[in-house]
Formats: C-alpha cells, sequence, structure tokens
C-alpha cells in the first residue's frame, strides 16, 4: 500500500463566498478532475473518517490506510456521484466497509482469538 498528503492551499480570490457556492464548485472541479478539489474534500473529511474509523479499529496504521483508501475510491467513482452532499455518504460508506472487510479477514480473526488467550 501506498500513501499520499495532500495540501490545500486556497485561492481566496477565486473561492466562492459561501459554504454551498464552494462545495457545489469543488465538487465540480472534483468531477473534471481536479487535485485540488480532491484535495479540499480530503481535508475536509480525512480527520472525521480518521474518528470514524477508530471507533470500528484500534489500529492506528490501518485506519489511516483506510481514509486514504477511501480518498482513492473517491477520486476513481468521482464521476458517478450525484450532488455534494453525496461524497459525505459515500466516503462513510466506503470507510464502514473498509472497517469490516478488515475486522473480517481470517488473518484478523486468528490474531484476535489469540489475543484473547492472552489476556
Amino acid at each position: 500500500k501506498f500513501s499520499f498528503a495532500l495540501i490545500y492551499l486556497p485561492n481566496r480570490e477565486l473561492a466562492p463566498a459561501n459554504a454551498n457556492a464552494m462545495q457545489t464548485h469543488f465538487y465540480t472541479q472534483l468531477q473534471l478532475g481536479s487535485s485540488e478539489a480532491l484535495a479540499y474534500w480530503y481535508d475536509r473529511y480525512q480527520q472525521m473518517l480518521f474518528y470514524f474509523g477508530r471507533r470500528w479499529l484500534k489500529d492506528h496504521f490501518v485506519v489511516e490506510n483506510l481514509v486514504q483508501d477511501c480518498f482513492i475510491k473517491l477520486w476513481q467513482q468521482r464521476e458517478t456521484l450525484e450532488s455534494p452532499q453525496h461524497i459525505f455518504f459515500f466516503l462513510r460508506l466506503v470507510m464502514k466497509r473498509g472497517c469490516i472487510s478488515h475486522f473480517t479477514q481470517a488473518q484478523q480473526q486468528f490474531n484476535r482469538s489469540l489475543h484473547r488467550l492472552e489476556q
């Protein structure tokens, strides 16, 4: 797996004035393939996704990787999203499925069983 860090430096002169207009702007730019738009959505939701994942999994490293996977999938599926509001629900669903998938892997079940025996 790989990880990437995104830095969003807004150009305040070009950014729309209100939040809904800004979300619509970055939604449209994301669909057109703008990496700045991806950085905007990353900055907006990465911390929330991390805490959501930590409720499911206790492994900090795994959760960080799942957050990265969420944004990779967002990039891959950017043309299929219907509105800016769907981005939040899409990311949350991808994170939930990633956590469940990780939790149900046979290797993880073995590790949890072994951990229980140690306690």
